[in-house]
């Protein structure tokens, strides 16, 4: 499993479980303990989710940002 936090400076903190790259990060390497996830300051996330092997978020303007595993139950069940 992993964990994702959006602190009040929107920046978004990662751990855990990166085995298909639901972390969002440029490697699969588990990560213990929270680390900042590299994000464009220009454009805000308002909300963010994540489960299984997938996370997503979305931002101001209306992007919407999806990484890890894209396939299956985890993936579809979720509207974001």
């Amino acid at each position: 499993s992993h964990t994702m936090i959006l602190t009040s400076n929107n920046d978004i903190l990662s751990w855990g479980s990166n085995r298909f790259g639901e972390l969002g990060r440029q490697n699969t390497t588990y990560l213990p303990a929270p680390v900042t996830r590299e994000w464009s300051k220009d454009d805000r996330v308002v909300k963010m989710d994540c489960c299984g092997f997938s996370s997503a978020c979305s931002t101001a303007s209306g992007l919407l940002y999806l990484w890890g595993f894209m396939k299956g139950p985890d993936f579809v069940s979720h509207q974001y």
